[in-house]
């Protein structure tokens, strides 16, 4: 049997949103999208409802960073495990990202190939770790 982990998805672009929720077989990789979210508040305020186990969100929100969503979740869930998804490949987020352990930095558009082999490493390396 799968474990299966909580999954929640922040971009603020809803239809990068729903193909990231309907492109990808989380359920095949042992995973379950449990929130969705268009903010950084709103993403707070869905985590606080129901903890994710792994985060992926977008690097730029309207109304803050998923770096600094990452370092406020960290603080409330210290076993998150976190992916950012950008547009940018700018050194400076990349730098940034590692210093806050993120799984790793998807560029857009976004290859379902790519992600699998990224959630899929994710959900082994959570396995191993309980």
């Amino acid at each position: 049997m799968v474990a299966i982990y909580k999954l929640m998805i922040v971009d603020d672009e809803r239809i990068v949103r729903q193909g990231l929720v309907n492109i990808i077989p989380w359920q095949n990789l042992g995973f379950q999208v449990v929130a969705e979210a268009a903010s950084f508040k709103d993403a707070l305020k869905c985590a606080q409802k129901t903890p994710p186990d792994v985060l992926l969100t977008d690097i730029r929100l309207q109304d803050g960073s998923g770096l600094d969503l990452i370092i406020q979740l960290q603080r409330e869930l210290p076993s998150l495990r976190s992916v950012i998804i950008s547009g940018y490949s700018e050194f400076d987020y990349a730098v940034r990202a590692l210093q806050l352990r993120v799984e790793d930095y998807i560029l857009k558009p976004i290859d379902p190939d790519v992600s699998q082999s990224v959630f899929q490493r994710i959900a082994n390396s959570i396995s191993e770790d309980t």
